[in-house]
């Protein structure tokens, strides 16, 4: 219940996010890249309420974004590239932008490959 940061970069970690991670409702830093994470993203993810930065880059996630995402609204940092994501970006991601190539995220149909931060007069 006191987690604020959750860092297992780069540990070999293989499988799905357990389900445990969208229940550490204080986290604020949730880095879990470069491993060999498979599966998709939890629509659970909405419970993560505190969450400011969500790194999942360089793993083998697949699947759709769920809309859940977009419900969280202290997320600034969205760490996605890397991966194997499929389907629209989500449309309340719309208030972000994407680092450094602003025509990455831009398209109706993706595969993520881009890093996404929150426009400074978004809210």
């Amino acid at each position: 219940d006191k987690l604020q940061v959750l860092f297992l970069y780069d540990n070999a970690l293989e499988g799905p996010i357990p389900l445990s991670v969208y229940q550490l409702v204080r986290k604020y830093t949730s880095n879990i890249g470069h491993n060999m994470l498979i599966g998709s993203i939890s629509s659970s993810i909405n419970n993560l309420t505190s969450l400011q930065r969500l790194y999942l880059s360089t793993n083998r996630l697949s699947s759709t974004l769920p809309p859940g995402l977009c419900e969280l609204k202290d997320l600034w940092e969205l760490y996605l590239q890397d991966n194997s994501f499929t389907g629209h970006l989500p449309l309340g991601l719309r208030f972000y932008h994407d680092e450094p190539h602003g025509y990455l995220c831009k398209q109706a149909e993706w595969r993520v490959s881009c890093i996404i931060i929150k426009a400074p007069n978004a809210r």
